[in-house]
C-alpha cells in the first residue's frame, strides 16, 4: 500500500492533478483511499492503516516544503518494520514551480521576497494554485526544479516521481 501524505493543501492539490494526469509514479487504486491525503502524521490515518493486513508493506511518500517534523510511528509498532518513509521535498513552496514555468527564476532571485509574495505581485494571471496548475502545464517546471535547487540527503524531488506518459 502507497500513502501519498500532502503537507499542505497546496502539494495535495498538485499531486492529484498529477495523478489524473497520470504522470505521478502511483496511480490512484494504488494509494489509500484511491487519492492523496492531506496530513502532517501517520497517526491521523490510523484505523485505516490498521485496518490492512499486518504483513502489508506500506510506503509512505511525504510531500511537502519542509521535512523537519519525524512521524511519530507510535500505535504502530507492530508494523513498523513494515512502514518506510520517503522525503519529497518541494522547497522552498510550490510557488516556485509557478515561477519557474513562467520563466521568471532569475528576476526571483534578486528579489529578497518569499516565493508566495513575487507570485502575487508579478504573475497577474495567477487566481490561486489550483486554477494555474489546472490550466498550465507544471511537470517542465517540475524536472527544471530539479536542475536548479539542491535537497539535503535522504529527500528526493518531486521530478523522481514523474513517470513518462
Amino acid at each position: 500500500m502507497k500513502i501519498a501524505a500532502c503537507e499542505g493543501k497546496s502539494e495535495l492539490i498538485l499531486i492529484q492533478h498529477l495523478i489524473e494526469r497520470g504522470v505521478f509514479f502511483a496511480k490512484a487504486e494504488e494509494l489509500l483511499d484511491d487519492r492523496p491525503i492531506h496530513m502532517r502524521q501517520l497517526k491521523e490515518q490510523a484505523p485505516i492503516i490498521n485496518a490492512l493486513d499486518i504483513n502489508e508493506d506500506i510506503e509512505v511518500y511525504r510531500i511537502g516544503d519542509t521535512q523537519k517534523d519525524l512521524y511519530d510511528l507510535s500505535g504502530f509498532e507492530a508494523r513498523k518494520k513494515k512502514i518506510k518513509i520517503f522525503k519529497i521535498c518541494t522547497k522552498p513552496e510550490i510557488e516556485i514551480l509557478i515561477i519557474i514555468a513562467e520563466g521568471l527564476f532569475q528576476d526571483y532571485c534578486k528579489k529578497r521576497i518569499s516565493p508566495k509574495e513575487y507570485v502575487k505581485i508579478y504573475i497577474k494571471k495567477y487566481k490561486s494554485i489550483e486554477k494555474y496548475i489546472e490550466s498550465h502545464d507544471i511537470i517542465p517546471a517540475i524536472i527544471e526544479y530539479k536542475k536548479l535547487k539542491l535537497h539535503k540527503k535522504g529527500e528526493l524531488y518531486l521530478a523522481d516521481f514523474i513517470r513518462d506518459n
